[in-house]
């Protein structure tokens, strides 16, 4: 397995960069290396919540008892099909439940739900992600980690997305 050296890893970010808009501000690279040993860099420009996010549920459980649960860890491919399923169903954010119909967290963020008055986030015991956004609001704020279950998610009075690489977003 030939894993990419750094000499080629700058180029191909360097040409990749150079294909964003000289105005760029903001924005997020995203490096990563496969199992077959192919190099993949993804640019993508930073755009600012104009709406609150419109969520689905997935059907693609998470493996709460898998080794790598509660870590963000490669292969990061799981995440990306299930918020491309998401979107290719006309959403912007999928919310992931375990086998045990659980919820976990979002495809590429973690869920801040207010119920009964008290705001909760998934426990990591569901597989759900330990986010940096996530800790903080855990760190900062009275909000509890519980266990939510799939039918926790019709009783919320108010959702949030809280992603690491961006502001959070409010759900529709």
């Amino acid at each position: 397995l030939r894993i990419a050296g750094e000499v080629e890893v700058r180029r191909q970010i360097t040409e990749v960069l150079s294909k964003a808009p000289s105005s760029l501000e903001y924005g997020r690279l995203r490096v990563s290396f496969h199992t077959t040993g192919e190099l993949e860099i993804l640019h993508e420009t930073y755009h600012p919540w104009n709406n609150p996010a419109r969520l689905t549920i997935l059907n693609r459980p998470v493996k709460e008892d898998s080794p790598f649960s509660g870590m963000k860890t490669l292969p990061y491919v799981e995440y990306i099909e299930s918020l491309r399923a998401a979107r290719d169903a006309g959403f912007d954010e999928g919310i992931r439940l375990n086998s045990l119909d659980q919820v976990a967290d979002g495809a590429t963020s973690n869920l801040l739900l207010q119920i009964g008055g008290h705001w909760v986030t998934p426990n990591v015991a569901s597989g759900a992600l330990p986010g940096i956004t996530r800790v903080l609001a855990l760190e900062w704020f009275d909000i509890q980690e519980n266990g939510l279950h799939r039918a926790d998610l019709e009783m919320n009075e108010s959702i949030y997305l809280l992603p690491s690489l961006k502001d959070i977003q409010p759900v529709h």
